[in-house]
């Protein structure tokens, strides 16, 4: 949104030119979607709580016994993630470009199925079943890779990193290789998170180097001069995972040593399905 703003005003207010560039954008999206995360968590922290206290709490069974205290702690943090995810995306990504669209779509639905199993155990403690939540990300991943495959039209060549000329057309398996990708990294995440500040930061860390691939990807010049794949339009997901850099910052701030709050479900799908993507 804002850079067809910078589009619009650069000629009366030449400053609004900077809005065109992929690093400035990405600049503003760790800053935007940190204090995000920062502004609205304790309002989210105070709601959470209250309903867990309703219900009676809830604790991962895998969750060490000196954690078992923290079964008030509010765990749907993630919501305040993918909150600010979006609203970034909106407003710094490029709007006229289909992958936007589907990264706002993949993270809000595998988010969708997480929060749904949250939700649940509030009441239930186990949650949704494997199968059901299984069941969901399988749809959400089938559809976000037709769209992919059918709308972008993307490159279904594997290139291996370091080898010029290695590369294998996976035609349409790569649609089931776009939801194997989506469905082990939100997995991943997912089993990764469980004690303060477990899951967030290794997201962090690997946002910002996927950022910087996807910067270098979508730069004609950097891409022939490092010998990497040019992908047209790819620079625009730097933006994406530069706003996942903030989110988690924000959201650090809250779930360091001694947490008081967790992500859940429907943060570490939701982050996970962005890292895939």
């Amino acid at each position: 949104m804002l850079y067809w703003l910078g589009l619009v005003l650069k000629s009366h207010i030449f400053l609004f030119n900077v809005l065109r560039y992929i690093t400035f954008r990405a600049l503003m999206a760790v800053i935007l979607s940190f204090f995000i995360t920062l502004v609205l968590s304790p309002i989210f922290m105070r709601k959470v709580t209250a309903l867990n206290r309703l219900y009676g709490g809830y604790v991962r069974e895998d969750t060490p016994e000196t954690h078992s205290k923290k079964k008030f702690v509010p765990s749907m943090g993630g919501l305040i993630i993918i909150l600010s995810l979006e609203l970034s995306s909106i407003l710094l990504m490029r709007l006229d470009i289909a992958q936007t669209w589907i990264m706002a779509f993949t993270v809000l639905g595998f988010a969708i199925v997480g929060f749904i199993d949250d939700f649940v155990k509030l009441k239930n403690k186990k949650g949704i079943s494997a199968r059901s939540k299984m069941l969901g990300q399988i749809i959400v991943s089938f559809v976000s890779a037709l769209l992919l495959y059918f709308v972008v039209h993307i490159d279904t060549n594997l290139y291996f990193p370091f080898f010029k000329s290695l590369k294998l057309d996976l035609g349409y398996f790569y649609i089931v290789f776009i939801m194997l990708v989506l469905i082990a990294t939100s997995n991943a995440v997912n089993l990764t998170d469980g004690l303060d500040g477990l899951a967030i930061v290794p997201a962090m860390t690997t946002a910002f180097a996927l950022g910087i691939i996807s910067y270098v990807a979508g730069n004609a010049i950097l891409a022939k001069y490092l010998e990497i794949h040019y992908v047209e339009n790819a620079g625009e997901l730097a933006v994406f995972a530069m706003a996942v850099v903030g989110a988690g910052l924000g959201f650090l701030w809250f779930n360091s040593f001694p947490a008081q709050m967790f992500m859940g479900d429907v943060g570490s799908l939701g982050l996970g399905a962005a890292l895939g993507m």
